[in-house]
């Protein structure tokens, strides 16, 4: 019997699991805490390795407190703290630790992306300001400081399409997501040409 949801939502100071009835009762919770690197002002990261041991561990915790709970999941959601750059390899490995939304180590490329594109240009496309809280001028950075690290990337993920990868193998990434990248059109619905351009970025590896 498929009577259960699971919630995985994965912050940023640790990883939570919640295991529902269909109709919403709270059964079980249990979350794990992860590390957060500073590693100079302005500069944060976070390994998607620790969100994923995360995972394993709340899940399995909250699993194991009810009855054949596994064989009972009818389904299941990831959230999580919003943006990250994380870059992937094409075997869906981290070329490099994630850079959470806190980093702002792009502010360099945050203005050069404004003076290129205008900054009411950026707005009406993206919807949002030239800022490195958003990934575009993270991708940027990687590009202009990590060429290496930036050739080696096939995917650029957000954390719940990282996690679901893990879970299931298959790559994706949400609309509300992909709009906090800053590297959606946000009147067409696809990639903006304009600011992949100038993050140099195939549009591909999203």
């Amino acid at each position: 019997m498929k009577d259960l949801l699971l919630g995985i939502d994965v912050g940023t100071t640790g990883v939570k699991a919640a295991l529902f009835t269909l109709e919403g009762v709270l059964l079980a919770a249990h979350s794990v805490e992860h590390p957060t690197h500073h590693l100079r002002a302005n500069w944060v990261e976070q390994e998607p390795e620790d969100w994923w041991r995360g995972v394993c561990a709340s899940v399995q915790h909250v699993l194991g407190q009810v009855a054949e709970a596994a064989e009972r999941v009818a389904g299941l959601a990831v959230s999580s703290q919003a943006p990250s750059m994380i870059a992937l390899d094409a075997e869906g490995q981290p070329v490099r630790p994630a850079l959470i939304w806190m980093d702002r180590r792009a502010e360099a490329e945050a203005a050069q992306m404004a003076a290129q594109l205008g900054h009411d240009g950026v707005i009406r496309i993206s919807g949002n300001r030239p800022d490195p809280y958003y990934v575009a001028p993270k991708i940027a950075w990687m590009r202009a400081h990590e060429p290496e690290l930036f050739q080696q990337t096939r995917w650029f993920a957000q954390i719940p399409g990282y996690i679901n990868y893990r879970l299931s193998g298959v790559m994706t990434l949400d609309e509300v997501h992909a709009g906090l990248t800053q590297l959606r059109d946000r009147n067409t619905g696809a990639w903006s040409p304009a600011i992949c351009g100038f993050c140099g970025l195939d549009p591909a590896k999203l």
